[in-house]
């Protein structure tokens, strides 16, 4: 224990408190990743079905310590495709539309508008976006069906302060739509789609943070290409039946395969925190 600051006049507690700020992951008490997953495994997750009735979602938020205050961030389409009434339509558009920050288009806008006294608190498509006051908020803000609310860790020798990270949490996702293509995608689980996944890896990526159930398979199947599995039920899980499901099958299998530096990045991050955490009984 030779890298704990010791010496005359150094309590244990401040030895043991200088070894935890300097090689303990620290967990972050502000910021939630939520997840409401498309389809699932099985029994792990609340209720054990395997299939949702309405489109996953991934979000990140930010607490401030009052109900009425909602900062989080999330990617979506710019077109409502679920309101789409051709499933030809809507496959093509999974395949590639705008994109835009938690929701916030005027199509998403005018969709609940139109449909305002039909829906639940957490049905509406339109969140608001960049530049909004107090803080841009994603439409699932709050939503109590999330199936998984994980905090996020800072790493090992990790010194910034929990609002320094809120800061660049702010700037990635400023950011994302100009850095990132601008685009939404989904293309069966492959690497090379660009979504509400694909946002939060590159969020936890960018901004060096790491989420504990980054690798469990069984609160999202998703999770299986960044351990570099390639899924098989993919076609089964991105399909309502939609035409040509099964050529796109085929055409997205080697993109699934071509894993990006992130990916592997994430992976490692989150087996040394969690390896850390129980060498501790932490967890």
């Amino acid at each position: 224990m030779d890298f704990w600051i010791t010496g005359e006049g150094v309590t244990q507690a401040a030895s043991l408190a200088s070894y935890t700020a300097i090689y303990f992951p620290r967990q972050m008490s502000r910021v939630r990743l939520k997840r409401i997953p498309f389809w699932g495994k099985g029994i792990a997750h609340k209720g054990g079905a395997l299939w949702e009735g309405a489109p996953g979602h991934y979000w990140v938020e930010i607490d401030h310590n009052d109900p009425n205050t909602k900062e989080s961030y999330g990617w979506y389409p710019a077109e409502n495709i679920k309101g789409m009434e051709s499933k030809k339509d809507q496959l093509s558009a999974m395949w590639d539309v705008e994109g835009c920050i938690n929701g916030d288009s005027g199509a998403r806008r005018r969709a609940d508008e139109e449909g305002l006294n039909k829906k639940k608190k957490y049905d509406l498509l339109a969140g608001r976006g960049i530049g909004h006051k107090p803080y841009p908020y994603d439409p699932n803000h709050g939503n109590p069906d999330a199936r998984s609310v994980q905090p996020l860790y800072l790493g090992l020798t990790d010194q910034r302060s929990e609002a320094e990270v809120i800061d660049e949490i702010r700037a990635f996702a400023a950011a994302y739509e100009k850095q990132y293509g601008g685009r939404w995608s989904y293309r069966l689980d492959s690497f090379g789609e660009n979504n509400c996944h694909t946002f939060i890896w590159l969020l936890l990526h960018d901004c060096q943070l790491i989420d504990l159930e980054l690798l469990n398979a069984d609160i999202d199947p998703h999770f299986d290409k960044l351990r570099g599995q390639v899924l098989k039920e993919a076609a089964k899980g991105a399909a309502y039946g939609g035409a040509g499901i099964a050529v796109a099958a085929v055409t997205s299998a080697a993109r699934r395969l071509i894993k990006p530096d992130y990916a592997d990045t994430l992976a490692e991050r989150t087996a040394m925190t969690r390896d850390e955490l129980k060498r501790r009984n932490w967890l």
